[in-house]
C-alpha cells in the first residue's frame, strides 16, 4: 500500500489541528520537544475504520466523548513513537517537558517537531470490490452463453416491489391515516353489511397473497442473476488485484509537469 509522511512543527502551547480522525493508519514518531495527545476510540460502529477523514469536532462533542468513549492521553518525547488506527479521534498540543520526564542533553521544549508515516490509504476490500463487481458485471452482461443479464424486467414490477409494497406487506399501509378515513363506515354512517364486509376482506387477502407470490418470484430471479455476477467475479480476483497493482504504481509516480510548471522548478532555470 501507499506510504505517506509529513513533518509538523508546532510552537509550545499551540495546536495544530482540531479533534478530527483521518482514513489512514498513522505513525507518529517524535522528534524534538514534546507533545501532549489525546485519543479516542471510535464514537460509533460506523465510524471504525473509515474511508473518509472525519470533520472537525466541536469542544462539546469532544468532551460528551470524554463521558462515554474510550480515552486515552499520553506526552511524546524525542524518540516516543504512538499508532493512531484509522477511526481514531485524536488532537495535540506542544507542551513544557513533564517533570517526570528526564532532561535530554540539548533537547528543549520551546517547540516540538514530529514525522507523522500514513498508510493503509484507499486499501480495504471495499476499494477492492469496487474494481472487482464492476468489471464482473460487465463480463456478466456481455456473456455469450446466457442472456439473463440483458432480459427485460418483469412487467409491471413496481406494482408489488419497492418500499410502499413492503410497508404495506408489513401492515404498515395506512398506519398514519386518520381515524375518519380508517373507518369502515360508509358516507351515511352506517356500516356495511356482513357480506359485503366478508366479500371485500377475501378480496384484500387474495390481492395480498398474489402480491406476496409475485415479490418472492421478483427476489429469486433477481438472486439468480446476483449470483451469476458472483460466480463470474470469483474468475476475476486476479484480474482485480492487477488493477490495484496498476493503480498502486501510478499513484506513486511524480506529477506530470506542463511546461510552464516545469519552467519554475530547478530544471528549468
Amino acid at each position: 500500500c501507499m506510504v505517506g509522511s509529513n513533518a509538523y512543527l508546532t510552537p509550545r502551547g499551540s495546536q495544530g489541528f482540531a479533534p478530527h480522525y483521518d482514513d489512514v493508519d498513522v505513525f507518529i514518531l517524535q522528534l524534538e520537544g514534546y507533545k501532549r495527545w489525546k485519543v479516542y476510540a471510535p464514537f460509533n460502529k460506523r465510524e471504525t475504520l473509515p474511508r473518509e477523514s472525519s470533520r472537525d469536532y466541536t469542544e462539546k462533542e469532544i468532551e460528551d466523548a470524554e463521558e462515554t468513549s474510550e480515552a486515552m492521553t499520553c506526552v511524546l518525547g524525542p524518540g516516543d513513537v504512538l499508532y493512531l488506527p484509522r477511526g481514531w479521534v485524536h488532537q495535540a498540543e506542544t507542551v513544557a517537558r513533564p517533570a517526570y520526564m528526564p532532561r535530554l542533553p540539548g533537547v528543549k521544549d520551546d517547540h516540538s517537531l514530529h514525522l507523522t508515516v500514513s498508510a493503509m490509504q484507499n486499501w480495504c476490500w471495499a476499494d477492492y470490490l469496487e474494481i472487482l463487481m464492476p468489471g464482473a458485471l460487465d463480463a456478466a452482461v456481455g456473456s455469450d452463453k446466457t442472456t439473463a443479464l440483458r432480459e427485460g424486467l418483469p412487467r409491471n414490477f413496481l406494482e408489488y416491489m419497492g418500499t410502499m409494497n413492503q410497508v404495506a406487506e408489513e401492515g404498515g399501509g395506512g398506519a398514519d391515516l386518520p381515524d375518519g378515513l380508517k373507518s369502515d363506515e360508509g358516507p351515511d354512517g352506517h356500516g356495511d353489511d356482513d357480506g359485503e364486509a366478508a366479500a371485500a376482506a377475501a378480496a384484500e387477502a387474495r390481492s395480498r397473497r398474489r402480491t406476496r407470490r409475485r415479490q418472492r418470484e421478483f427476489r429469486d430471479e433477481a438472486k439468480k442473476r446476483i449470483m451469476r455476477v458472483c460466480k463470474q467475479a470469483m474468475t476475476m480476483l486476479d484480474d482485480a488485484c492487477d488493477e490495484m497493482g496498476k493503480r498502486h504504481m501510478s499513484d506513486r509516480l511524480p506529477p506530470a509537469l506542463l511546461g510552464p510548471e516545469r519552467a519554475l522548478t530547478k530544471d528549468g532555470i
